[in-house]
């Protein structure tokens, strides 16, 4: 497991008909704030400002073909020559990260490739690489973003 900070965001925030929506920056809209999205925004919002990666090298909530099923990635940060570098999973703080979203997070993975994939629920981050041999190895520390 390793550390993220989500404390001091500055989340924009609104309320209508008593739905709280909050600013998706990336996406350029309001969405319902929902806790799995609290932990979203958050994680954009660490990747950006406290690792320094480019806005323009981040996708939210895009369609990707797993076998023949049509599925949502939250994120998927890319690297400086556009490919797939880190794959990331978010999920409400209530939910823990057990082998069912280990295994949600790898049938992405299996499609995208990337270097690195990550399970969050916002109290805690796992980051995992595949080694030569196939195998899922956790991680301890953010690799650098290239």
């Amino acid at each position: 497991m390793i550390g993220v900070n989500f404390t001091n965001v500055n989340l924009k925030i609104k309320t209508e008909n008593n739905i709280n929506f909050v600013y998706d920056a990336q996406r350029k809209k309001w969405v319902i704030l929902t806790p799995e999205e609290w932990v979203r925004q958050h994680l954009i919002y660490f990747f950006i400002v406290h690792c320094k990666y480019p806005k323009k090298y981040i996708a939210v909530e895009k369609q990707v073909k797993v076998n023949t099923q049509k599925k949502r990635f939250d994120i998927l940060i890319y690297n400086s020559l556009l490919q797939p570098w880190m794959i990331i999973e978010c999920k409400q703080p209530q939910q823990p990260l057990n082998d069912n979203v280990l295994q949600q997070i790898l049938s992405y993975q299996s499609a995208i490739k990337a270097a690195f994939f990550v399970i969050t629920n916002g109290k805690n981050t796992h980051l995992y690489t595949v080694n030569s041999q196939g195998a899922v190895i956790s991680q301890t520390n953010w690799p650098v973003w290239n």
